[in-house]
């Protein structure tokens, strides 16, 4: 297909990589810490700064579309780092005073993400019958959903779906409901299970499945509005289309920035800024700035995971659990959550060796994958994976967002493919 093949063009990639660094840049002196500078964000840029993210800049630049991927899957996984944390926390280094060990760490990811250096042997395993996976995933599906519908319900809170300011009150009164086993089903269940079985329906031209894994999904999003979870129901679908990964990498960088291009004219427009700040600033910033405030808080007292498993056997020195403690330093509110990707909660945890060592274990994780030779039908997947990734603790996210459901789906159900396409 043209479009196709113009979408998996590196040179197209490098342009509309470039613009969207350039529209970082932008944005942040004007919108984000335009409008946003009470909530942290600083403008005190130096000629040390500006050249040393220049450097970085070039470094992704090179890393990206310079020097070969260790495959498709791995180059749009990588783009999609670069973008998400590699490119906002060169910008924020660069102008905003954050630390430079962000866009380090940042670039360290994105070369192990993308290189041979961690090459695994291709793994062939066997895998759950396709005349097995047609009733097996919409039963596991329906069980583990069962919960839910304890815990919350029928009755569909339809606000939830407009995405405004109450939803923060929703997600509130959800998390009042909420029990110990749906908490821990839920990434499983949204960002793995489901997901899987909506791509099988899609590709085996099973309408009922597919039709069935959107409306649970839209069903746990209703009675838990977490924005990541709608946002997957448009990932998954959206990236089962284009057979290449590197045409899906391209979809997203075009996507992305339509999006982000959008949002700025609407507030141009219409002075509604909702849709620029939830774009551009909690999407791009927000997670740059909380990991910042990470690093500067637990640089000489690391946890040593004391708020973790290891609770029984270390004193965790806090009243308040990491996140809930993040969000009263930085907005004084006790009730705010301020999660951080895998980059601080290892440093949070264990300083510079806990980020390398995390990082080198996220990293791998996706070489597992890449080692699975996974269709790229599922691409969507394990995109959201490294999406929880970059937002969310390690363990936490292997242990209750779904990563070891996933790694498990990914040995017995996703198919594998033909490795130049994914």
């Amino acid at each position: 297909m043209r479009i196709e093949s113009l979408l998996a063009d590196k040179r197209c990639h490098v342009l509309a990589f470039a613009l969207f660094s350039l529209l970082m840049v932008e944005e942040y002196v004007r919108f984000v810490y335009g409008s946003f500078s009470y909530l942290g964000f600083d403008y005190s840029p130096s000629y040390r700064t500006v050249i040393l993210g220049i450097v970085f800049w070039g470094l992704t630049v090179l890393r990206l579309f310079a020097l070969p991927a260790s495959s498709g899957m791995a180059y749009a996984l990588s783009l999609f780092e670069a973008m998400a944390f590699c490119v906002p926390s060169i910008v924020m280094f660069q102008l905003g005073g954050t630390s430079i060990w962000l866009p380090v760490y940042s670039l360290l990811f994105l070369f192990l993400l993308s290189s041979n250096i961690l090459q695994l042997p291709s793994l062939r395993l066997p895998k759950v019958p396709d005349s097995c996976q047609r009733w097996l995933l919409p039963l596991l599906a329906l069980l583990l959903t069962v919960p839910f519908i304890v815990a919350y319900g029928l009755d569909i809170n339809w606000n939830a779906f407009t995405l405004g300011s109450d939803n923060y009150e929703l997600r509130a009164q959800s998390n009042a409901r909420s029990t110990l086993l749906t908490s821990y089903l839920l990434g499983a269940l949204s960002k793995v299970l489901l997901p899987v079985m909506t791509v099988y329906g899609l590709k085996h031209r099973k309408p009922l499945l597919w039709i069935f894994g959107i409306l649970l999904m839209l069903y746990i999003f209703a009675v838990n509005p977490q924005k990541s979870l709608l946002f997957s129901v448009f990932v998954v679908i959206v990236f089962y289309f284009l057979d290449d990964c590197r045409a899906k990498g391209g979809l997203m960088l075009c996507a992305v920035s339509a999006l982000l291009l959008a949002a700025v004219a609407i507030n141009m427009l219409t002075g509604n800024i909702m849709v620029e700040s939830i774009a551009l600033r909690r999407m791009f910033f927000v997670p740059v700035l909380v990991a910042d405030n990470y690093f500067t808080f637990y640089h000489q007292s690391p946890l040593f995971l004391s708020h973790s498993f290891l609770s029984r056997w270390m004193d965790y020195s806090y009243s308040l659990a990491p996140d809930r403690l993040m969000g009263l330093l930085m907005y004084n509110r006790t009730f705010t959550h301020c999660n951080t990707g895998v980059i601080a909660d290892g440093f949070m945890n264990f300083g510079h060796l806990g980020a390398f060592f995390f990082v080198l274990v996220a990293a791998l994780i996706f070489k597992f994958f890449e080692a699975l030779k996974l269709s790229s039908a599922y691409f969507g997947v394990l995109f959201l994976y490294l999406f929880t990734l970059l937002n969310g603790a390690l363990f936490t996210s292997l242990l209750t967002h779904g990563g070891l459901v996933l790694i498990l789906v990914a040995m017995l159900f996703i198919p594998q493919t033909n490795p130049d396409k994914c």
